[in-house]
């Protein structure tokens, strides 16, 4: 028999403390080992198989692993997925298993969406060949195999709000895998140095660069809904003239800019504990001199809430967000006169994070630097006035300006251990 094991809790949102996990495995798996970063936490020997893994109290990029033995001990498969780094927002597994009644084999399908959107329209293949899945079991009842011999099921489910997923696994011939590819998207800075070749190394060992660009910037601003405390300080008659003067002082050109709100969205109660959403605004055209820094913080709303604001781990959020897609990318958190915070993580645990995974984090106080804002978030820039803000602006437009995007050959946990020579001409942004 083919053993198979499968993850049916997908971490797809931020994780830290302890979290439940369960899996799936059929008749051939006796026992799984469950291993954190290389650390065993768990080993299970029977069902139910699910257990509750401690993370930790830190955020930090995780690699969680399930190995699965036989009853002689021998390792028979694993499979892995990567917590607190970017990820799809939906994700499909598909487990295999022997049929209930009669020959042959069934695929079930599982997915996990991040805000528990509904499923509509499902696609399956059997070597290339569409397969039908019966919709209310979520099952594949496939055809007579020969199982000697590989073979490669694939799954691709659409989601109602325009998100598509899937995935393909190679079982026969003694093999269950799942297909994917390892090329990771890096921040690195660039610097007058010019050695590039073979200078990012992992573990000493240089890594493959596949290319280094300046693809299009990203900047998640973290801010309030209501822009009342910034634009009452920023939106006077002289900000005006300012902006006629100046016309560029508040734009970053080739960059996106994005509001990301301070208070978590309901999300349904289908929806797994560790899956949790801070709304965005649309991503504006930070080149554009009507949407610059100034226009964007000081006028734009968001939706109307009356809930704690939790500004660090909205922070967070915001930091996985601009990982996504390969782009030169940074956080900024815009403070007013309310500071209060009822995040879960601390403004120091939430700056090691941005730290570890490479994205840049700015502080900007329309209130001013006060000692007690510096000491819970660190450096603060003041933007308490427009020429203050183009400064701050500046600084933000010259920082994304020396970032490139470095394509290494490794999945996303070991790229962000990539490290540079003294003579690289590229430094990489995370530390760890």
């Amino acid at each position: 028999m083919t053993a198979y094991l499968a993850f049916i809790t997908l971490f797809l949102g931020l994780v830290a403390g302890p979290q439940p996990l369960k899996l799936q495995v059929n008749d051939a798996v006796k026992s799984v080992k469950v291993v954190l970063d290389g650390e065993t936490v768990a080993t299970l020997r029977g069902a139910p198989w699910q257990t509750v893994i401690d993370f930790g109290p830190e955020l930090k990029p995780r690699r969680l692993t399930a190995i699965a033995y036989d009853a002689k001990g021998e390792e028979l498969s694993r499979e892995s997925q990567l917590v607190n780094v970017a990820r799809p927002s939906a994700e499909v597994g598909i487990a295999l298993a022997r049929a209930d009644k009669g020959p042959g084999y069934v695929a079930r399908l599982r997915w996990q969406h991040l805000t528990s959107e509904r499923v509509t329209n499902m696609d399956a293949y059997l070597d290339g060949k569409p397969v039908t899945v019966d919709e209310p079991t979520r099952t594949i009842r496939l055809p007579k195999l020969n199982m000697k011999t590989i073979h490669i099921l694939g799954a691709r489910l659409s989601f109602a709000d325009g998100t598509i997923a899937g995935r393909e696994i190679v079982f026969g011939g003694e093999v269950v895998d799942e297909a994917a590819t390892e090329l990771t998207g890096i921040a690195v800075e660039q610097r007058t140095a010019s050695r590039s070749d073979g200078c990012l190394q992992l573990e000493g060992a240089p890594v493959h660069v596949a290319a280094v660009e300046r693809t299009r910037g990203l900047v998640a601003f973290v801010r309030d809904s209501d822009p009342t405390q910034v634009s009452r300080r920023l939106i006077t008659g002289k900000s005006g003239s300012l902006v006629t003067r100046l016309p560029h002082a508040f734009t970053i050109p080739d960059t996106a800019l994005q509001l990301f709100w301070t208070v978590p969205e309901e999300v349904p109660t289908s929806a797994t504990t560790v899956s949790e959403v801070f709304g965005h605004s649309v991503a504006f055209d930070g080149g554009n001199t009507a949407l610059g820094t100034l226009s964007l913080l000081a006028r734009a709303s968001g939706p109307d809430v009356r809930k704690a604001p939790r500004r660090a781990d909205a922070v967070a959020a915001a930091a996985v967000h601009a990982l996504r897609g390969g782009r030169r990318r940074a956080v900024v958190l815009v403070l007013g006169d309310d500071v209060s915070d009822a995040s879960r993580h601390t403004p120091a645990t939430v700056r090691r994070y941005l730290q570890s995974i490479g994205v840049p984090f700015f502080v900007w106080s329309v209130a001013g630097k006060t000692p007690e804002l510096e000491a819970t978030w660190g450096p603060i820039e003041d933007i308490s006035s427009p020429p203050a803000l183009q400064y701050a602006t500046e600084r933000l437009r010259k920082a994304l300006e020396r970032q490139r995007i470095a394509w290494v050959s490794v999945d996303p946990i070991a790229a962000l251990q990539v490290t540079a020579t003294a003579d690289c001409a590229y430094v990489p942004i995370a530390r760890r």
